[in-house]
């Protein structure tokens, strides 16, 4: 979060929009609401892609072991880091409630 503070500061402090739209390479001239609206869009298909990935490697990840798992995230480019913090959204979302449930009887 500290550096998406300094971020957020550089940019309103230092660099102009034409600063921004060179060094992004945008040709166009959208307005405010059309690119929070273009973010939002992009910003929901980017959630429902990340659940989708945290479905999909909590099932990988109990279908085969512990070691086996990671070993495949990492030829694939992905940090254990990384794919155990998507995995725990969907505990936390999801399948907790199941443990939950499991664990009354």
């Amino acid at each position: 979060m500290k550096y998406a503070r300094v971020s957020v500061h550089c940019l309103e402090k230092y660099l102009t929009a034409d600063d921004v739209r060179e060094g992004l390479k945008i040709n166009d001239k959208k307005s405010t609401e059309e690119r929070i609206d273009r973010a939002f869009d992009e910003l929901v298909k980017m959630a429902d892609s990340r659940r989708e990935a945290g479905v999909q490697l909590c099932m990988a990840f109990k279908q085969t072991n512990r070691e086996t798992f990671f070993a495949e995230v990492k030829k694939r480019g992905l940090s254990e880091d990384f794919a155990t913090l998507i995995m725990g959204e969907i505990f936390t979302d999801t399948l907790q409630g199941v443990w939950d449930a499991k664990n009354k009887k």
